[in-house]
C-alpha cells in the first residue's frame, strides 16, 4: 500500500524529469553540464527512495531511537556531501571553493577574514579586528567561528565544513522535537527525515558558509520558545537558553533575531495558557507592535540595505544583478511576493557565473513542490481555527518572508534557508490535511503550474542575458 509520501513524490519525480527534459529541447543551445544533471537528479532520486525507506523503516521506534537514527543518518550523509564535494571542486575547478574561481562568494571572504583576525590574534592586535567588527556585528559571528576553526585545524578549508554535519543533525532533531510537540508522531517523523534529505541543507553543509549554523540556532530558538510559550509555569533556565540562543542569531543575521522577537512574544500574547484575559493579550500585542515600529523597524530596513551593499558582488547577487539580466530591471521587489513560499525556483540550464544555481536544480525544485502542502497546510489551520496553537511557528516564517519578499534578494536560496525547516514541517501536516479527491486533483493542477513556470523562468534567464 502506497503512503501519501510515496504517492505523491513519485508524481513529483515524473514532473522533474518532464520538466528537465522540456527545458533540454526548448533550450537546447543551453542544455546544463554533466554535473548539475547528475547533482539534480541524484538528490531527487535519493530523497525519494530514503523518505519511503526510513518512514517505513522507523515508524515504530522510540523517540531515543528515532533520534538516534535521525542524527547519524543526517551526519553521515552531510560528511559524505563535505569530502565528496571538496574533491569534486578540486578535481574539475580547481579551487576548494564552492564554484570556480573568477566569481566572488562569501566563503572565501569569510575564511580569509578569518585568517586576518588569526594574524593580528598571534600578533597581539586583535583589538584591531575587535574594533573593525564592531560596525558589522551583525555578521561577525561567523568569522569569529571561523577564526577557532583556523586555530584548531591549522587553517584547513575542508576542516571548516565538518562542524557543518553536526550542527545539520541537531536541526533535524530539533525538527522532530518542535513537530511533535505541536502536531502528532507521524508528521513529526515524516519532517524530521525530510529535514535530513532536503537537497538544499545538504549543499549548504558542504561549503564554508554560515547557513548551517544560523538554521540551527533558529531551530534551537524556535524550539526553547515553544516550550516557554506553552508552559503553564516560567521556568527560569529555558528562559536564559532562549536568551543566548536567539540573541547569538544576531551575530549571523539580525534582521532573523527582531523577526524572532516579534513573533515570540505575538505568539505569547496570543496563545500563552498565562495569558488568560483578552485586555492582558490587547496590551501585550500593542506593546510588542510599539517596539518593533519604534527599534525593529528600522533596523529590518537598515539590514537588508547593507546586505544589498555588502553582496552586492556575491554569487547570489548574479540572479538580481540587472547588467547581467535587462528584464530585472522591470521586477520591483515586490513582484515575487505572491510566489514567496515557492521560491527559488530551478535553473534547468547553463548560465555562465551560475555553477551553484545549477547544482541545487533538484533542490530548488523539491523546495517548489513542498510549497504547495505547505500553503495547504497553513490554510487548513485557519479553516479549523486552531492556528493559534502553532502561531509561533507561523509568525516566524510568515514574518522572515514578508521582510524577505520586500529585499533585493527574494530569489536567492542562501536568504531562504533559515525558514525551510518550518515550511518542510507545514508541508507535511499539508500532506496529510488532504482528505478529498478534490483537494487532491489542485495538487495535479499546481504540477501542471509548475512545469510552466519552471519553463518560464529558464527563459527569463536567459532573454534577460540576451542568450536567446
Amino acid at each position: 500500500m502506497k503512503t501519501r509520501n510515496r504517492y505523491y513524490l513519485q508524481k513529483a519525480i515524473l514532473v522533474y524529469f518532464l520538466s528537465l527534459l522540456l527545458c533540454s529541447i526548448v533550450f537546447y543551445q543551453y542544455i546544463m553540464t554533466w554535473y548539475a544533471f547528475v547533482a539534480g537528479i541524484t538528490s531527487i532520486i535519493l530523497f525519494y527512495f530514503l523518505s519511503v525507506n526510513w518512514e517505513k523503516a522507523w515508524k515504530n521506534k522510540d523517540d531515543k531511537n528515532f533520534e538516534r537514527n535521525l542524527f547519524l543518518s543526517a551526519l553521515l550523509l552531510r560528511l559524505c556531501w563535505v569530502f565528496l564535494y571538496y574533491e569534486f571542486t578540486n578535481v574539475f575547478w580547481g579551487t576548494p571553493w564552492e564554484q570556480p574561481e573568477g566569481t566572488k562568494m562569501d566563503s572565501y571572504s569569510y575564511f580569509y577574514e578569518s585568517l586576518w583576525a588569526m594574524e593580528l590574534l598571534d600578533n597581539g592586535s586583535f583589538e584591531v579586528y575587535l574594533d573593525w567588527i564592531s560596525q558589522r556585528l551583525s555578521d561577525a559571528g561567523y568569522p569569529l567561528l571561523l577564526l577557532l576553526y583556523n586555530k584548531v585545524s591549522d587553517s584547513s578549508i575542508l576542516f571548516t565544513r565538518i562542524p557543518n554535519a553536526f550542527f545539520d543533525a541537531w536541526t533535524a532533531v530539533l525538527v522532530y522535537r518542535i513537530s511533535i510537540r505541536n502536531f502528532d508522531r507521524k508528521i513529526a517523523q515524516l519532517a524530521s527525515i525530510y529535514t535530513v534529505l532536503m537537497p538544499m541543507l545538504i549543499f549548504y553543509s558542504g561549503v564554508t558558509m554560515k547557513e548551517s549554523v544560523m538554521l540551527m540556532l533558529t531551530m534551537w530558538s524556535l524550539y526553547l520558545g515553544d516550550i516557554i510559550i506553552k508552559s503553564r509555569r516560567l521556568n527560569a533556565r529555558f528562559i536564559l537558553s532562549f536568551a543566548l540562543v536567539a540573541g547569538s542569531l544576531f551575530l549571523f543575521r539580525e534582521v532573523l533575531l527582531w523577526v524572532m522577537l516579534l513573533a515570540f512574544f505575538g505568539s505569547y500574547a496570543l496563545s500563552s495558557p498565562r495569558v488568560k484575559q483578552a485586555s492582558q493579550r490587547t496590551i501585550i500585542l500593542i506593546l510588542v507592535v510599539t517596539a518593533v515600529l519604534i527599534v525593529g523597524g528600522g533596523t529590518i530596513l537598515q539590514q537588508y540595505e547593507g546586505i544589498e551593499s555588502q553582496l552586492a558582488m556575491t554569487e547570489d547577487n548574479f540572479i538580481n544583478r540587472s547588467k547581467d539580466n535587462v528584464l530585472v530591471k522591470n521586477l520591483s521587489k515586490g513582484m515575487l511576493f505572491p510566489f514567496l513560499f515557492a521560491i527559488p525556483f530551478p535553473t534547468m540550464v547553463d548560465v555562465p557565473g551560475q555553477y551553484v544555481q545549477a547544482i541545487q536544480n533538484g533542490g530548488f525544485f523539491l523546495k517548489n513542490i513542498f510549497s504547495f502542502f505547505t500553503v495547504f497546510g497553513i490554510v487548513v489551520l485557519f479553516i479549523r481555527g486552531n492556528w493559534r496553537n502553532y502561531s509561533f511557528l507561523l509568525e516566524f516564517l510568515i514574518g522572515y518572508l514578508i521582510v524577505l519578499g520586500f529585499s533585493s534578494f527574494t530569489h536567492s536560496g542562501r536568504f531562504h534557508h533559515p525558514v525551510i525547516c518550518v515550511e518542510l514541517i507545514f508541508a507535511v501536516y499539508g500532506l496529510y490535511a488532504i482528505r478529498t479527491i478534490r483537494q487532491a486533483k489542485m495538487f495535479n493542477l499546481f504540477f501542471f503550474l509548475e512545469i510552466v513556470i519552471v519553463i518560464g523562468w529558464n527563459w527569463f534567464k536567459l532573454a534577460g542575458r540576451g542568450l536567446i
